[in-house]
């Protein structure tokens, strides 16, 4: 208690201690380092965070392998003579599991962040105090002390009940790219951007795909023109699209639907969007304030504890992985070199 009352005096362990080892924590750490702040990271799972693991690395590369297949079909564009595709699925997600391992180990690995001279902390996160973490692992529990901390934990998927769903195969794209047999038919419930991605990507590959969404257009953040063009797109190479359209309940493999359709749905993927990760971090003990979409922040990345930054998803601003580096930059700059960005 005598360290953390005398916080503003107090010698730290860390100058930035960053929690979360996804865009925005690898580039808040790398950032800080550079800069010469002691620095350490703490992460949970592997570093890499969603777009490695679970979003831009293996929907991309997933996609690639879908277009390639397309174009095979329709080669007469380019003058060739086109022919049906046959493919392994299993060998397609190998090839995407695969990149994902060569990015993290060229990139996101510990030994990576290591040789800039971040210390890497595997555990669980805990504010004890607005300056005090405790970090729970495998070989217990320590405490770090931090003169600043950045939060990048990121979010999860947006989970939904839905009667029935335990008699359905039902993913996320937390789980989705450790499949290994294509689907015979794929239900994808969600018309944003995963779900309209893996919707194409899995119709180009063999599956029968049907999309419901609650909108009355997909990506519904995005240009109503684009969005309608996208539409028309997936439409015509065969993709089942059901707008202004709920799931109620599943039955005997079958979704019911608000509008009286009956949709088989042996597989599910669930894409309905987002929700920060923030269980079991105790910032009431830190005096940061969160809300349903995260955690608030302001223009400098600052939280309500003034020597506290968020970057990234958690934050519930743009969630993409450029945004993500971009507030890391800021988060760091006003925390490290205390300039204004």
């Amino acid at each position: 208690m005598g360290r953390e009352k005398n916080a503003g005096r107090m010698r730290h362990d860390y100058d930035l201690l960053v929690i979360g080892g996804g865009a925005a924590g690898l580039t808040a750490a790398g950032m800080a380092a550079g800069l010469g702040a002691k620095t350490a990271l703490v992460e949970a799972g592997k570093l890499g965070g969603d777009c490695t693991w679970h979003g831009c690395v293996p929907s991309k590369s997933l996609l690639k392998a879908a277009y390639v297949a397309q174009a095979i079909r329709h080669a007469d564009r380019f003058g060739l003579t086109p022919t049906s595709v046959e493919h392994d699925f299993r060998r397609v997600m190998e090839r995407v599991r695969a990149i994902r391992e060569k990015v993290y180990e060229d990139a996101d690995s510990p030994p990576n962040l290591e040789k800039l001279g971040v210390e890497v902390i595997s555990g669980h996160a805990r504010f004890l105090s607005s300056h005090v973490v405790e970090v729970s692992g495998e070989g217990g529990a320590r405490q770090v002390y931090a003169s600043k901390i950045v939060i990048a934990t990121g979010t999860s998927p947006r989970r939904i009940e839905i009667a029935g769903m335990d008699s359905v195969r039902v993913l996320t794209n937390e789980t989705l790219f450790e499949l290994d047999e294509l689907p015979r038919r794929l239900l994808v419930i969600g018309g944003g951007p995963i779900g309209v991605e893996m919707a194409q990507a899995f119709s180009r590959l063999g599956s029968l795909v049907t999309v419901v969404s609650t909108s009355g257009r997909i990506l519904p953040r995005d240009d109503a023109e684009l969005s309608q063009m996208l539409l028309e797109r997936l439409r015509a190479e065969g993709v089942r699209v059901l707008l202004n359209t709920e799931v109620l309940e599943f039955a005997g493999g079958v979704a019911l639907t608000s509008t009286g359709e009956r949709i088989e749905a042996g597989t599910v993927l669930l894409a309905v969007g987002r929700v920060p990760n923030l269980t079991g971090l105790n910032f009431e003990a830190a005096g940061v304030r969160s809300g349903v979409r995260g955690i608030e922040v302001d223009q400098r990345c600052r939280t309500s504890a003034r020597h506290i930054y968020a970057a990234g998803d958690v934050a519930g601003r743009h969630m993409f992985t450029h945004m993500a580096e971009q507030m890391a930059r800021v988060a760091v700059t006003n925390a490290v070199l205390r300039m204004p960005s």
